[in-house]
């Protein structure tokens, strides 16, 4: 056939919405939204902090469009001090918010199921100890049912890095940085995911000398890597983001390298289906080594 009388094919567009118009929503906070998918429920998940009540509000979407609820009037729960993490429950398919309270430093979550919303105190039931500034982390194991919260602990003089964690039994706890023997975390934040197809979990964070640390847990418990030192990649002074392509399996950490470094955006990476037994290797704006 003549290909160039041939219609094009449909082309993706970008599009914007005010969200909060459409939904007569509150403005939001200074602090950074979180977002995630419901692929049980084929929604969409907007979670954010309201600027004049400090209160938590979520904006969903489905087929009918999108709506505003307000979820810290609706469980009665704590303020929020900053940071929230948000995902859909590897353990129960629920929706889950996880933030740490203004009041206590207590980690809470706010969560789902078919009758509404819910509260709980994460730091009470499990004994962890009170979370700090250093960042927080959140997302779902799939494949093996469990659900898992990361936070630095409000000790600024040492603060370690502790995972609170749910199976079928219900939540539970562990020091990462004791158990790994890794170094205590700086400020930047944590990023991680979990790599379904390796069974593995990851958490990456700023520590000393200003070095990319990894946790990473498989069937034989956590480990602890230096990704700068095994990359040769520069100090990071910034945030950091991760993020795992499964279908090349090869998995990704993106920081600024401050302004010492020109303030250039470098990435380690690994592109071996052996990680993160192999050493990481760092590109961008700095060398390129492919294992």
């Amino acid at each position: 056939s003549d290909l160039s009388t041939s219609p094009a094919p449909p082309q993706m567009s970008w599009q914007t919405a005010d969200v909060t118009a459409v939904t007569g929503a509150p403005s939001a906070a200074f602090v950074l939204p979180v977002s995630y998918v419901s692929e049980e429920r084929k929604t969409e998940h907007v979670v954010y902090i309201g600027f004049a009540d400090n209160h938590i509000h979520e904006l969903r979407r489905d087929n009918t469009g999108w709506h505003a609820e307000d979820l810290t009037a609706a469980t009665g729960a704590p303020e929020p001090l900053g940071e929230l993490a948000g995902y859909e429950s590897g353990s129960d398919g629920g929706q889950h918010v996880i933030y740490v309270g203004a009041s206590d430093q207590h980690v809470h979550e706010l969560w789902s199921d078919a009758t509404g919303w819910h509260t709980d105190d994460m730091t009470a039931a499990t004994g962890a100890p009170p979370a700090g500034m250093g960042g927080l982390l959140a997302y779902p194991a799939k494949a093996q049912h469990t659900d898992h919260v990361f936070y630095a602990s409000a000790n600024t003089a040492n603060p370690h890095i502790h995972e609170l964690w749910k199976d079928a039994a219900g939540w539970h706890t562990d020091d990462l940085t004791a158990a790994t023997g890794a170094p205590t975390s700086a400020t930047g934040g944590l990023a991680g995911y979990s790599f379904e197809s390796q069974g593995t979990l990851h958490v990456f964070s700023i520590g000393a000398q200003n070095h990319i640390f990894e946790l990473w847990r498989d069937s034989a418990g956590w480990h602890a890597d230096d990704l700068t030192a095994a990359s040769g990649a520069p100090k990071t002074y910034g945030r950091l983001t991760a993020y795992v392509f499964a279908a090349q399996g090869t998995q990704h950490v993106i920081f600024d390298a401050g302004s010492g470094a020109n303030n250039h955006v470098h990435e380690v990476w690994c592109a071996s289906l052996r990680c993160p037994t192999d050493r990481k290797s760092t590109r961008l704006n700095s060398s390129h080594i492919t294992i």
